[in-house]
């Protein structure tokens, strides 16, 4: 007969493994997403922020994929958290980028402001404010100039290029 601390040791092994399966990694989100599979790397990533809810890669992780699965409030929340964690200029652009999305075209244009003066030379940026202003009607001379001044970073940006179109 099995004693009881040997009993006790080997639930301990096993619900370790068990917990040891069900952890989830920023790898095995990102595996999950560039394998195509955006919606189970979306649910992968929500649990790795229940598990590190201070993880700020693991919260742009997940706001990047909720925006590629459409869930775009979802994604402000995420990136105002991982901006809490680190204001940075990506942070600010991604934000700006969910609330250009949901229609929110001045804390949008705000968030890329912001994005601009800790880093003047993200494209995404300077795209994501001139799209705000067409969008909001503003003078398109100052929308133009802000495209143009991502094409003066990157000459093939797609979105700058798109954009003027």
């Amino acid at each position: 007969m099995m004693s009881r601390a040997v009993c006790l040791l080997g639930c301990l092994v096993l619900c370790g493994h068990v917990c040891l399966a069900q952890a989830v990694t920023v790898d095995s989100v990102e595996a999950a997403a560039a394998a195509g599979k955006v919606e189970k790397a979306f649910a992968l990533a929500a649990k790795l922020i229940e598990q590190e809810p201070d993880n700020r890669d693991a919260l742009t992780l997940h706001g990047r994929l909720a925006m590629r699965c459409g869930a775009y409030q979802e994604a402000v929340g995420s990136f105002e958290a991982a901006q809490f964690f680190a204001d940075t200029a990506e942070a600010a652009t991604d934000l700006g980028d969910a609330l250009l999305e949901l229609g929110r075209l001045n804390l949008a244009l705000s968030s890329y402001r912001h994005a601009l003066s800790l880093d003047d030379t993200i494209v995404e940026a300077h795209v994501g404010t001139g799209r705000a202003l067409v969008q909001l009607g503003s003078d398109k001379s100052e929308a133009r100039l802000c495209l143009e001044s991502a094409l003066a970073i990157d000459k093939d940006s797609t979105d700058a290029l798109l954009a003027l179109a």
